[in-house]
């Protein structure tokens, strides 16, 4: 029906089943031309009342004597192009939606990605319910075997590996790792290396940058050999912030190693799993607890509880509750002022507790005073903390010597004047200064934020203020605290290396793990 045929100055007059007027020819024309009522509503009193509500709108007009040419102005006015759309004939839309085309290449990229992602077996496309499953969808797709699969995921790392190496090459900051050691069922051990950077949209992005098979002894200068490997490969051997171990002793070997072989990495960057030292922490507290740390190692060997040991834990906690309720049940005092049995085994347990914590905290000061200057200057440089716990000599030695500026005005001396020590926040505004105030001065000068201020967006919004420690801010507070990341990867690559599936190689193992985490996180726009 078009509009444009419509005499909008004609009224017509409404047949609603009660008046049987008599029209003319040509009324009856236009009338059937119109078709209005395919654009309103009559309302449920019509006869009465003779309202229309429009179908698209909303808006009610009154149909005077009958007639609809406020009707016609409406849909004219308001929705010509809705009745346009309504014009248009099916075979019109079918061609104004663009036809899809199976394409069976796209179908395989997007099969193969499905099963890195998911881990499944390679051997997944040749069962037949899976089959079946395809065909239904769609009846031309054309599968391929496992061992294409195979080939085409190997085919998928290499033709990545260079894209994934100019995304590290465009990071603006340094890039930090955690590594750590796992051994297969089948006796494969591999080193699992997790970078960790800031972006330049100051976002904390963390990748696995490689997951290689380790031969022979786990041994320092082995692992060194694997890292350099890894990130050799990327071009990155020179971008190296910081290295964050578990507490193994070939961790520490493997430090010096590679200090030995590459000058960019300091030494002293090398930081211990936070995660591993409350473990460790907690170990030697337990110890005072002699009979219930049995119990616990009973269980599963490593502190944990285990399944198959529940009911021999639960006879045992149910044995240690009623030695304490028997314990409280004897209330007699001693005699000539002794302490009554309940206040010597209260005693005792203080005692108990008081040697567990007293260990806790030997060695929690054992680790505390490994830390080194990174950790000091991280403090700093987290607006929420800034000078709270150390002194600015460290940070300053750093700040003046790594991150100078040629074009700076000024350098900074070791050490604050002591008016800006002394009740900082309530003088910078009594005085004026009139000498070049440095990035470092304002930024100890400005106010400590709350704790729940993001730090990354704070460098972000900030960093054209403080450029020089915007640009330490980059480097340092991306340096992991826990190794959990390359620990996280051995949980993943449990699914992919099993019991039953256990004869993949190592090149094989490398790429599915690899391509995962380069698909699933900060990487993924390389594979679109």
């Amino acid at each position: 029906m078009n509009l444009e045929n419509i005499n909008i100055n004609e009224d017509i007059e409404i047949d609603d089943g009660t008046n049987k007027s008599i029209i003319s020819e040509e009324q009856e024309d236009v009338s059937k031309a119109s078709d209005v009522w395919k654009y309103f509503t009559k309302d449920i009193n019509y006869k009465q009342n003779k309202k229309a509500k429009c179908n698209h709108c909303g808006i009610t007009y009154t149909c005077t004597a009958g007639a609809t040419t406020n009707l016609k102005k409406h849909i004219k006015s308001k929705h010509s192009s809705s009745e346009k759309m309504q014009e248009m004939s099916i075979k019109d839309i079918l061609k104004a939606v663009p036809k899809w085309k199976y394409n069976n290449d796209e179908m395989l990229k997007c099969l193969v990605k499905w099963i890195i992602v998911n881990q499944h077996s390679f051997t997944i496309v040749e069962e037949p319910a899976f089959a079946d499953l395809i065909y239904a969808l769609q009846p031309d797709a054309k599968l391929i075997s496992a061992d294409t699969v195979k080939r085409k995921i190997m085919d998928l790392y290499e033709s990545n590996i260079n894209k994934v190496k100019e995304s590290f090459k465009n990071i603006t900051g340094k890039i930090s790792f955690t590594i750590d050691i796992w051994t297969s069922p089948s006796a494969k051990s591999f080193l699992s290396l997790t970078a960790y950077y800031i972006d330049d949209d100051w976002k904390l992005n963390n990748v696995l940058v490689d997951f290689i098979q380790i031969f022979g002894k786990h041994m320092g200068e082995n692992i060194k050999n694997a890292f350099m490997l890894g990130i050799n490969k990327l071009s990155i051997q020179n971008k190296i912030m910081g290295i964050t171990t578990d507490n193994a002793s070939n961790n520490l070997t493997f430090v010096d190693a590679l200090a030995k072989e590459n000058n960019s990495f300091q030494k002293d960057n090398h930081f211990r799993c936070f995660a591993h030292v409350i473990n460790l922490c907690v170990q030697d507290a337990l110890k005072e607890l002699d009979d219930k740390l049995k119990i616990t190692v009973l269980m599963s060997g490593s502190l944990y509880p285990t399944l198959s040991m529940l009911i021999p834990l639960y006879n045992a906690l149910i044995d240690h509750t009623e030695d304490y309720i028997s314990e409280g049940e004897e209330e007699n005092e001693g005699e000539d002022g002794n302490e009554s049995e309940d206040e010597i085994g209260n005693d005792n347990e203080k005692s108990t507790i008081k040697k567990a914590a007293m260990n806790c905290r030997v060695k929690l000061l054992h680790y505390y005073n490994k830390t080194n200057d990174a950790c000091i200057i991280v403090t700093i440089l987290d607006l929420r903390l800034k000078m709270e716990y150390y002194n600015d000599e460290i940070f300053l030695n750093v700040y003046n010597t790594t991150y100078s500026n040629s074009n700076s005005s000024s350098t900074l001396s070791n050490s604050l004047n002591n008016e800006y020590k002394n009740s900082i926040t309530s003088k910078v505004f009594k005085r004026k200064r009139t000498q070049e105030i440095d990035e470092f001065q304002a930024y100890f000068l400005s106010p400590v934020c709350d704790e729940s201020v993001d730090p990354l967006q704070w460098w972000k919004i900030n960093q054209s203020q403080f450029p020089r420690l915007a640009k330490m801010a980059m480097d340092y507070l991306a340096i992991p605290s826990t190794s959990v990341p390359s620990e996280e990867c051995f949980s993943i690559s449990k699914n992919l290396i099993t019991d039953k599936r256990n004869k993949l190689a190592g090149k094989t193992i490398r790429s599915c793990m690899c391509l995962k985490s380069w698909i699933s996180e900060s990487l993924s726009d390389l594979f679109e």
